[in-house]
């Protein structure tokens, strides 16, 4: 079983980027350069709560608890995996959010 590990950067304007990768690739991944004009402002995340199997993640807004304008909070669930992104109280995207997501890890060539 390939491990993952998931990256989360809050924006301003609570837009947030997500990338999956291996812990542990076999080679790194090819990333596509200058696609932006420059690097998007970040934001400090904070980390509102942490239960079981559920952590959220909040910045922007008043005192950067994500709530107000240009705020935003970010669910993430590990089983099963799915990242909800909620802006002004409202749900406004979800990642996996009907469990079909498939990560293909990177292969040695024959290997299947």
């Amino acid at each position: 079983q390939v491990r993952l590990v998931l990256e989360v950067v809050g924006l301003k304007d609570g837009m947030v980027r997500l990338l999956v990768d291996e812990l542990a690739p076999l080679k790194p991944r090819y990333r596509v350069q200058d696609v932006l004009v420059g690097e998007p402002a970040s934001e400090r995340l904070t980390v509102v709560s942490r239960e079981e199997g559920v952590v959220v993640l909040a910045w922007g807004g008043s005192g950067g608890l994500g709530e107000g304008p240009g705020g935003a909070r970010v669910l993430l669930s590990a089983q099963p995996f799915r990242v909800d992104i909620v802006s002004a109280g409202e749900l406004v995207a979800s990642v996996n959010s009907r469990g079909l997501l498939a990560f293909e890890h990177l292969r040695l060539r024959g290997n299947t």
